[in-house]
């Protein structure tokens, strides 16, 4: 659990690390709760490598959305202009039989 902050407030969310370890450990929880974690340097490094490796992948996928985006609007703007020739050769053309 998050340690109480100055101004008396917990923190809103619970990761699914700590749900775990919570129904793994209460005692530990309590512990942590009252007087910090205490990681290893080894846990300190995994952790910064999983949150290298997130956001890599949200960069990522934000990169790749961007780049579907802009190919769907380049789609949108040539058929629009495909259209609108097509249009106007069908206004241009003159009708074969007049009824």
């Amino acid at each position: 659990m998050a340690p109480v902050k100055k101004h008396g407030r917990r923190r809103a969310s619970v990761s699914a690390s700590e749900l775990a370890q919570m129904g793994v450990c209460e005692r530990l929880v309590v512990f942590e709760h009252r007087y910090g974690k205490r990681l290893t340097v080894e846990q300190q490094q995994a952790i910064k490598r999983g949150r290298r490796a997130h956001a890599r992948f949200y960069r990522d996928r934000y990169m790749k959305l961007t780049r579907q985006w802009r190919h769907f609007v380049v789609f949108l703007v040539f058929w629009r202009r495909l259209a609108l020739c097509v249009a106007k050769w069908f206004q241009a053309r003159k009708p074969r039989h007049e009824t």
